[in-house]
């Protein structure tokens, strides 16, 4: 028992200096809202970080292309924030990854995927209308055979001209390629 004694005060100097070598964080860091598939730009990419412990944080965005290398997208200073994605930081279609790191503590995000596509598929093809009634048409076509390819929009008008939005939209028909 007295050994026990003995090596107590040693024992709680090691245990000292073992706690005063692990680093101890109080930040959580998390990617909001990320984006799956892009085909538009410029879109955003958000983060938000919580410091229990009040501390200032300094956040770094990172996007690169598969197979690419990382290029810094922004960075604040603030708890949550958003930065801007454009064609500067895309070097055309495929895969992308983001991350998040946070510079005092090296918190960071894991890498999260998305595609970004911004070539049109092919249009439909053999397209008829077949009537079926008096003023009933069956419409047709062939879906092409692109991968991105999802649904086709139909307009009606009785103009020639006219513009396809919301007012001339009869219908959305979803469809997979062909």
């Amino acid at each position: 028992m007295s050994k026990f004694l003995k090596s107590l005060p040693i024992i709680f100097v090691l245990f000292l200096a073992l706690a005063g070598t692990a680093k101890a964080t109080s930040i959580t860091l998390q990617g909001i809202n990320m984006p799956a598939w892009v085909n538009k730009e410029p879109f955003y990419i958000t983060y938000t970080a919580l410091d229990y412990l009040n501390n200032p944080v300094e956040v770094f965005g990172y996007i690169k292309k598969d197979g690419g290398d990382w290029k810094e997208v922004g960075h604040s200073t603030k708890l949550s924030d958003t930065f801007k994605v454009d064609s500067s930081f895309l070097s055309g279609d495929g895969l992308y990854k983001i991350y998040f790191r946070e510079a005092n503590s090296g918190i960071t995000t894991g890498e999260e995927s998305f595609n970004v596509d911004f070539t049109a598929p092919d249009p439909v093809s053999n397209y008829r209308k077949d009537r079926t009634d008096a003023y009933v048409y069956k419409i047709c076509w062939k879906n092409p055979d692109d991968e991105d390819f999802n649904r086709v929009v139909i307009y009606r008008s009785d103009k020639t001209e006219f513009t396809a939005d919301s007012s001339t939209q009869i219908t959305e028909v979803s469809g997979n390629k062909r």
